[in-house]
């Protein structure tokens, strides 16, 4: 009410989806993203976010979330969260997220090179191990691998 202009928000200050609520009730007029890598998704859309705002080493997983919940497919939405919720959540390792998303955009070939800049730190192997298994076993890796 004492910012009027301001009418959008990106919560990512956890727990999201409770204060979400909260955010609606205070003010009903303001429209809020989520974030915080995907993690509260399903969740954010139920209390009435709009949509989200974060990295995401498969963002299609997220804009088919977003479309199947914004035609009424609540059902489907929730589906295909929960079918990559091992994905959302592996690659929302503290400190190890973007290392962890440049590895999958090298995989799929959107960048040349998954090389991060200190501080961040390199993927150990068995955490490489770790995400090859989750994106063959979710059937996410290009053909030609």
């Amino acid at each position: 009410d004492e910012a009027p202009h301001c009418r959008f928000l990106k919560l990512e200050d956890e727990p999201t989806p409770p204060k979400l609520s909260l955010v609606h009730a205070a003010n009903p007029r303001v429209e809020v993203f989520g974030g915080s890598g995907g993690m509260w998704y399903l969740e954010e859309l139920r209390r009435g976010a709009i949509g989200i705002m974060t990295g995401f080493g498969v963002p299609e997983i997220l804009v088919e979330i977003y479309h199947r919940w914004s035609e009424g497919d609540q059902a489907g939405a929730t589906e295909t969260f929960y079918r990559y919720c091992p994905l959302i959540r592996f690659e929302n390792q503290p400190g190890l997220s973007l290392t962890i998303r440049k590895h999958i955009y090298a995989l799929r070939g959107a960048i040349a090179s998954p090389h991060t800049r200190q501080p961040a730190p390199t993927l150990d192997p068995g955490s490489q191990a770790d995400l090859m298994d989750l994106l063959t076993r979710l059937n996410l890796l290009p053909s030609k691998m």
